[in-house]
């Protein structure tokens, strides 16, 4: 005849054991969401801040050479930047909507569309141009980019300091 104890774990013994299990697989499954939480929401600020770096490089890098500015006035900010170069080519940057009504900076030289960036990022007054009130060779840039592609779509904001080198206005 068997011994009594030796015959395995009782219920409520099973019952314990498999509590203290969910226990802590229900914290080990909390510190995971709230980490890859974490990862994604970095992830997009990153995308973000790269999408943003971006377009403001390529914004200085034709502001930096504008010999006259019609937008933005020295008085007036305005999300619309109307600038010409030492050889008459004519700028314009601003934001539109692109072929699938998305918000875009559109930089169109010679009244010729050449160039879209930050596609779907940017809200409708997402970018301003100033001129700086002491400074009138100075241009500043206001962007800020939002990541569609996470839930929460955190602002990345930048703002930039461009010397217009060769103003004539």
């Amino acid at each position: 005849m068997k011994n009594k104890a030796a015959c395995g774990y009782t219920l409520p013994e099973i019952m314990i054991g498999m509590l203290i299990i969910l226990l802590i697989f229900g914290a080990v499954a909390g510190l995971l969401s709230s980490g890859l939480m974490s990862s994604q929401y970095n992830l997009s600020k990153a995308n973000s801040l790269s999408v943003a770096r971006d377009a403001v490089n390529q914004i200085e890098e034709i502001a930096r050479y504008g010999s006259k500015i019609d937008l933005p006035t020295t008085s007036t900010p305005s999300n619309q930047l109307q600038l010409e170069t030492s050889d008459g080519t004519v700028y314009n940057i601003y934001i539109a909507k692109d072929d699938n009504a998305k918000n875009a900076i559109f930089i169109d030289k010679d009244s010729s569309n050449i160039k879209k960036i930050a596609n779907g990022m940017i809200a409708d007054s997402g970018i301003i141009f100033s001129r700086d009130a002491n400074d009138a060779t100075m241009l500043l840039i206001d962007l800020t980019i939002n990541d569609v592609a996470y839930s929460d779509r955190p602002a990345t904001n930048i703002t930039s300091r461009v010397k217009l080198l060769n103003l004539s206005n």
